[in-house]
């Protein structure tokens, strides 16, 4: 998600490498060659936003054709927002969190429970061990944390603790017994940058009852914050601008850090809405842009070991690096890619009276004499050793101010401004894509016009025609990706309804 306040940012630019903690060379030198699981290590299917502990977004098995009807919906009819990507356990039991609570579903779309907190939970949660772990009150001064049961909703222990998390769609990860998640500092100058939006640091607690382990802060800012673990031991993750860190997950110290290499001055500055994703070659890939005014984003790739920079692609100009990339094998004999949604994010919807609401909606030439700009938007895969590109696929462009459903709620819902749900999703350009392992397939859900496509080169020529290409078309924007099991695929809009589809 991207707050307003993602407007009022200063682009500016770079800083370069350097590397801290020497004590911790006996064992950063080790390469990384983790392979891509099925499932976590408890089992469950989709268990955080990016799927998993790598962050990879990517699985490993057949999942139902989005060509065809939804098996079940769940109608959302109180137009809740749903930040976040579904949640899938061992059982195929799904999660879908709003921004006020939990709810669990079997596999058939029966109501198991309902969590309901009552203040906004913007953090993405996450599965461990019999847990949901979740996160509110990141718009204040207080940060509370929840351990939920996942089989009953009733809550194990929750904490209070001071500090903000901001208030856009980060992420909480689970390593062992440790919980991570996203922590701003809000001392001078971040009070003014961040704007209570982003977060510059970690906070981790212990998993068995919250308690308070260790703050690491820094001088750059994170948007939509998701950090990987590559093993047991460590956390790697990267900023706004690009730089890229490693730190013990035990002490919170830096292994090594990669700076931004844009960055002109040691101030903090917000340059877009990128991430990165660890990958199975022990390698980390970061996506993000120059400045927040750069007409084209760069994916990076860095040892994992030690933050060699290894490749370097900077994307066609208009093509911003804009969200996390996924990682994983376009099918069982494909290659291993790094793919990325690359692309523009829209902004608010215009202030219109009467028949000119609809007027705007559904008549181009009307949009073209408002001189509504033309918004791009892209899925590329890279081939993870080189950069290389193997293949693209632009969605066409979308000529409206805002993303599809917003304008729709800003139009026809009055009561939307005062909502604890917000008057607007206003989310990147798309949601992370997701790779199917199984049979080399790509997911891209816009943010755009709403649509998730299944993309894939069966012929391996390089080329997506029509005919490798699949379309579900729900019209309301997406903020997150869509979350798959065996036999399972769910997809969740920013307004709902969630559709649910499963093979028979």
């Amino acid at each position: 998600m991207l707050v307003l306040s993602r407007l009022w940012f200063l682009p500016l630019a770079a800083f370069a490498d350097e590397c801290e903690d020497p004590n911790a060379t006996s064992w950063i030198q080790m390469k990384l060659h983790y392979e891509l699981t099925e499932k976590s290590d408890e089992g469950y299917y989709w268990s955080k936003r990016g799927a998993d502990r790598f962050t990879s977004s990517s699985v490993n098995w057949s999942v139902p054709d989005i060509s065809e009807s939804p098996s079940w919906i769940w109608p959302n009819l109180d137009h809740e927002q749903v930040r976040h990507s579904p949640l899938i356990d061992d059982h195929l039991n799904i999660y879908v969190t709003t921004t006020t609570k939990v709810r669990k579903f079997d596999q058939l779309g029966k109501l198991l429970w309902t969590w309901h907190l009552g203040e906004k939970m913007v953090t993405a949660p996450t599965l461990h061990e019999g847990k949901i772990y979740c996160l509110a009150g990141c718009s204040t001064d207080q940060m509370h944390i929840y351990s939920i049961h996942m089989e009953n909703g009733t809550v194990d222990w929750n904490v209070t603790m001071s500090g903000r998390c901001g208030l856009e769609a980060n992420s909480l990860l689970a390593v062992g017994s440790t919980l991570v998640m996203p922590f701003a500092s809000y001392t001078a100058p971040f009070d003014l940058l961040l704007n209570e939006s982003g977060a510059n640091g970690l906070r981790a607690v212990s998993m068995g009852n919250g308690t308070h382990l260790w703050d690491f802060e820094t001088d750059d800012i994170f948007w939509n914050f998701a950090p990987s673990s590559p093993d047991d031991s460590s956390l790697i993750f990267s900023a706004s601008c690009g730089a890229v860190y490693r730190i013990s997950l035990s002490t919170g110290q830096v292994i090594w850090k990669v700076s931004s290499p844009w960055r002109l001055i040691p101030w903090p500055v917000f340059c877009g809405t990128g991430g990165g994703a660890m990958g199975p070659n022990g390698i980390f890939y970061a996506e993000s842009n120059a400045n927040l005014s750069a007409k084209a984003g760069t994916v990076v790739a860095y040892d994992a070991s030690n933050g060699q920079k290894l490749w370097q692609k900077d994307l066609d100009e208009g093509y911003g690096g804009i969200q996390y990339p996924a990682v994983g094998r376009l099918g069982p004999n494909g290659k291993l890619a790094v793919v990325v949604g690359v692309g523009e994010n829209t902004g608010l919807p215009p202030l219109l009276q009467g028949g000119a609401k609809q007027k705007y909606l559904t008549d181009p030439e009307f949009r073209a004499e408002m001189k509504v700009p033309h918004f791009k938007n892209r899925v590329m895969a890279l081939d993870a050793a080189t950069g290389e590109t193997l293949w693209q696929y632009d969605e066409p462009v979308w000529d409206h101010f805002g993303a599809a459903g917003d304008e729709e709620r800003v139009f026809f819902e009055p009561g939307a401004n005062s909502s604890i749900e917000g008057m607007i999703c206003l989310p990147d350009a798309q949601g992370i894509p997701v790779i199917n392992q199984f049979d080399g397939t790509v997911f891209f859900s816009s943010s755009h016009s709403g649509n998730l496509t299944a993309i894939k080169d069966s012929n391996n020529d390089g080329i997506i025609d029509a005919s490798e290409v699949k379309h579900f078309a729900p019209g309301i924007a997406f903020l997150n990706s869509p979350s798959m099991a065996p036999g399972l695929l769910v997809a969740a809009p920013c307004w709902g309804p969630v559709y649910t589809f499963k093979q028979t």
